[in-house]
């Protein structure tokens, strides 16, 4: 989830804000500025069967609008982490034999 990689990214590098417009739909990322936590990252989401669906919100970064690959569940916004590690500069491997996912920033 976003508010997720913005709350482990914190303090690095890679770090950037979240912001929600919600008269706009917009999701506005700044590179470069703290995540402000809202509450509950880091918890994990249980959402048994759900539907993903391409999220309908605009997304901002630096005031200029991007396009990742973004998905909506529960109300929840998921993207890929390769897209955002592209555009906010951190990077993003796979290690098959710890099945584990690898965040590196500067």
């Amino acid at each position: 989830m976003l508010r997720e990689i913005a709350y482990a990214l914190n303090g690095t590098s890679a770090q950037f804000s979240v912001d929600w417009d919600g008269a706009r739909n917009a999701i506005t990322l700044t590179s470069g500025q703290p995540y402000q936590p809202t509450g509950g990252e880091l918890e994990g989401v249980s959402v048994g069967a759900a539907v993903a669906t391409s999220t309908t919100s605009t997304i901002y970064l630096n005031g200029s609008q991007i396009n990742p690959t973004a998905y909506n569940i529960n109300d929840r916004n998921f993207f890929m982490l390769r897209d955002l590690g592209d555009v906010l500069g951190f990077g993003v491997d796979w290690d098959g034999t710890t099945n584990t996912i690898l965040i590196t920033t500067n």
